[in-house]
């Protein structure tokens, strides 16, 4: 991961995956880097969120990324229904999840 800001915020979404998994909602992390030097990384920082390898962009490319951290909440039909960016972007998301 290139991001400092993505970075910072992986423990605090981790512990949020952590928080509310269920079969209900799914924390999932899709970066555009190595997928093996990722997992390396995550396994080191002892975060266990479910990487995602998007290197060539396709992903990036469907959902219009233009910058990083961006968070997606996206419903039982897999349509997006709120989303955010920033380090704090995540804490935008959670006030939409309603369990």
């Amino acid at each position: 991961l290139h991001c400092g800001y993505c970075m910072a915020a992986l423990p605090k979404v981790d512990s949020l995956a952590n928080q509310y998994s269920s079969d209900k909602v799914s924390f999932v992390m899709i970066t555009d880097g190595n997928r093996i030097k990722t997992d390396e990384l995550l396994q080191k920082k002892k975060i266990g969120l479910i990487n995602l390898s998007d290197d060539k962009r396709q992903v990036y490319k469907s959902y219009q990324v233009s910058s990083v951290p961006v968070y997606y909440l996206l419903d039982k039909d897999k349509k997006i229904i709120a989303s955010a960016t920033g380090f704090k972007g995540y804490q935008k998301i959670m006030q939409e999840v309603k369990f």
